[in-house]
């Protein structure tokens, strides 16, 4: 997302003229808030992918491996041997510019760079410098560069501009699936570590949990299970969902986007945030008082931290909490799920939550459905 968001006269009047510059002249421009984050490291390593690190792209040293213009030159060559399609790609094209208008990148950002011809040039300049005697003769002149690290920032940044939609290859008159040529120079950057974020981390989210969004099996039915006695709530029907029921007849699979990128699976009333934890069903009387005034509290903190609630505090301190009502700071030592850290930021505000929610009365106290 941009620094600025544009005004729609702005929008408009984006310009699509070639600069005045040549492109190999044109320095790159990493845009704050236009390029992607950096993969997280340890996502890097779950999937087993090389040279795991902590680097930001703005900054001017990209902790790259010592060796890296090598890896890039060997796996550079390992895909033209592999892929003639690639090879055959790197040389055919006669840049007549057919695809640049078909790009939704370079319409909405008026980037020459972002055209697709001239995205896959980032490449093919490397390779007529490093894989042709034309190239290694004639330098420039025949649109050849060498590896540098300047060269390696602007394929990072343009490679990973592309959505890969491949509209730009049905309108080549070549066939050239300039896709493809995205795909390479991705591949490319991940040899030595320059993933983004975007792609490792759901990735690592699908092996570990098997969606991309991280998601463990039981917060899909702990989401069920709240659903179900809203339901039940509003018609008096209680319904019972079933998972993983064998002959059953209909498999039924929810992408886990549409079920959890809904605002209205998180976002909740603070004062119903108890519902949906399901030990609540061991209490009765004031405790289900003090565990509505706890479990309210943590779900406006989380929203204020911007943290998951179980980092504020974890259910299992919840319940107990409610269970034993403690009116002193020392006896909060005595609760599971409590760290010494809690108790000293938090100890005396959770007292002052129980003592307060004590004195609500009983017709206020809510009602725990069997």
């Amino acid at each position: 997302m941009a620094e600025e968001f544009p005004k729609p006269e702005e929008l408009i009047q984006i310009d699509h003229r070639a600069p005045n510059t040549d492109w190999m002249e044109t320095p790159i421009n990493i845009r704050k808030g236009m390029y992607c984050y950096a993969s997280n490291p340890k996502s890097v390593e779950y999937l087993g992918l090389p040279h795991a690190r902590q680097w930001n792209p703005v900054e001017d040293d990209w902790k790259l491996p010592e060796n890296w213009q090598e890896i890039i030159h060997q796996g550079f060559k390992e895909r033209l041997e592999r892929f003639r399609s690639f090879k055959v790609f790197m040389d055919i094209c006669v840049r007549c510019g057919a695809c640049a208008d078909k790009c939704h990148y370079f319409i909405g950002t008026g980037d020459p760079k972002n055209m697709p011809v001239l995205r896959a040039e980032l490449l093919r300049s490397v390779y007529r410098n490093d894989f042709t005697r034309v190239g290694k003769i004639l330098g420039k002149i025949n649109g050849a560069r060498p590896m540098s690290l300047d060269v390696l920032k602007e394929w990072w940044y343009y490679m990973f501009q592309c959505s890969e939609c491949r509209r730009c290859s049905v309108f080549c008159p070549y066939g050239i699936d300039t896709a493809e040529i995205t795909i390479m120079g991705r591949e490319l950057l991940n040899l030595i570590g320059l993933n983004i974020d975007w792609i490792a981390t759901p990735v690592a989210n699908c092996y570990r949990t098997g969606n991309h969004l991280g998601i463990q099996p039981h917060a899909f039915v702990d989401m069920l299970d709240f659903f179900v006695d809203d339901v039940e709530e509003l018609t008096g029907v209680r319904m019972e969902p079933q998972f993983n029921k064998k002959g059953a007849d209909i498999l039924f699979i929810t992408p886990s986007g549409d079920v959890f990128a809904d605002p209205g699976t998180y976002v909740i009333p603070p004062e119903h945030a108890w519902l949906r934890i399901r030990a609540r069903k061991y209490l009765q009387g004031n405790q289900l008082v003090v565990l509505q005034a706890l479990a309210g509290w943590r779900e406006t903190e989380a929203r204020r931290a911007d943290k998951p609630k179980g980092w504020i505090l974890k259910n299992e301190a919840l319940i107990e909490l409610s269970r034993q009502q403690p009116k002193k700071p020392e006896r909060l030592k005595q609760i599971r799920g409590l760290t010494p850290g809690i108790i000293q930021r938090r100890g005396n505000h959770l007292i002052n939550l129980i003592e307060k929610a004590l004195e609500l009365p009983e017709e206020q106290w809510p009602m725990e459905k069997k």
